[in-house]
């Protein structure tokens, strides 16, 4: 016997995360430092987040070999891909100022030497070999940044920048937010959820968190067009008919 699940009209509604907007992408941004030992791998990760609106899971474990700088192409690989296929996307200027950024750190920790006080042995420049993760953890360079550690960041990120901390926001956040730019200017909803990687028409309505602006600006349109055409003001007079306004 097939389980399948099965909705029902008096279900609560999914949660749907706010966006952000990218006046406060760029809050948050600033109010991490990247030349911080700490806060490099969350000002990388926000800044890659907010221009190719990645899952957290497919920003975590990019690694070197997907990008193609001649090219000038990251390769997002299906592996990490909620819908399992592959994404290509053209590396943007910000994105190569992050990549630059993660490879200084990189270089910098591949001449990091081991003390004999230090406990750590993970964190052996050598281990940097044996993965070419892009955002490398902090006390294993062998592997991707953990999301523990990225979420702890985002939280102090956004107390110092004045951004409130909304449920189940997070990093998607910064996902919604592309997909709502990318559709702000191009007016395709297909084109917005490409951009991301996906596929599906119906993951539009989960996305669309701008739904109330274009209404407000179609207000805003149809009030326009009616002062102009002078019938804001109509009114019928006692008699029933239509007194045009001045």
């Amino acid at each position: 016997m097939r389980n399948e699940w099965k909705t029902r009209e008096d279900d609560p509604p999914p949660l749907e995360p706010e966006e952000f907007t990218t006046a406060q992408f760029e809050r948050v941004r600033s109010a991490l430092n990247p030349d911080d030992a700490q806060q490099w791998r969350a000002w990388v990760f926000v800044t890659l987040s907010g221009v190719h609106g990645q899952r957290a899971r497919a920003l975590r474990h990019l690694r070197w070999r997907d990008i193609d700088d001649e090219a000038g192409v990251i390769t997002w690989p299906a592996k990490y891909q909620k819908n399992k296929k592959e994404l290509k996307q053209p590396i943007l200027s910000e994105s190569r100022v992050a990549l630059a950024l993660a490879k200084a750190w990189r270089d910098k920790a591949s001449q990091y030497r081991l003390r004999a006080h230090h406990k750590t042995a993970t964190a052996r420049p050598e281990r940097l070999k044996d993965a070419d993760w892009v955002i490398f953890a902090e006390r294993d360079t062998a592997k991707p940044v953990s999301y523990s550690s990225l979420h702890h960041h985002l939280l102090h990120a956004e107390a110092r920048a004045g951004v409130a901390h909304l449920p189940y926001r997070g990093f998607h956040g910064f996902r919604r937010m592309v997909v709502g730019e990318v559709g702000a200017q191009m007016k395709d909803p297909t084109a917005r959820l490409e951009y991301v990687g996906d596929r599906d028409p119906k993951m539009f309505k989960h996305y669309d968190r701008r739904r109330q602006e274009r209404i407000n600006r179609g207000s805003a349109a149809m009030e326009s067009v009616r002062e102009v055409s002078g019938h804001t003001n109509a009114a019928p007079d006692e008699g029933g008919e239509v007194k045009e306004g001045r």
